[in-house]
């Protein structure tokens, strides 16, 4: 239904403040952005009237959350990929700035093997395990071996 698709010129000429980036938006893609919705797309559209109000309104809440779903979809990949991190066996964690003396005790008596693992442990809040990544990442468990 909302397959329609056009440019960033022809939905300026309608009225639509789209970026003049040349990339061609569809109907899911325009309901996404602030101020319209499926009654301002039929305006340019014709073809949209007539349709269920809860399929519009089914449609609405998808386009308005469609970029949210997306960017999570990507940090689950990221943190998918990084869950079989190998940790180091020799690590410090009493060397990781960011970390509570609370979670390095427990990382410490742990010794997880991985990124994974490490998640894992009750009381290993996330904030601690990005900061970890971001630690072995950089390489820096090298310098205080």
């Amino acid at each position: 239904m909302l397959e329609i698709d056009a440019s960033p010129t022809a939905l300026r000429a309608e009225g639509l403040e789209i970026n003049q980036d040349g990339v061609r938006r569809n109907g899911m893609d325009l309901l996404a952005y602030p101020g319209i919705d499926m009654a301002r797309l039929a305006m340019i559209w014709p073809d949209l009237l007539g349709q269920r109000v809860d399929v519009v309104e089914q449609l609405e809440i998808e386009a308005a959350y469609a970029n949210y779903l997306e960017r999570q979809d990507a940090d689950v990949k990221a943190m998918r990929r990084d869950e079989a991190l190998r940790l180091p066996d020799n690590l410090n964690y009493f060397g990781i700035p960011s970390l509570s003396n609370e979670v390095c005790d427990k990382l410490s008596k742990v010794r997880p093997e991985t990124l994974g693992q490490a998640a894992r442990i009750s009381g290993v809040t996330p904030a601690a395990i990005t900061a970890l990544l971001a630690y072995v990442k950089r390489g820096n468990h090298r310098l205080s071996a």
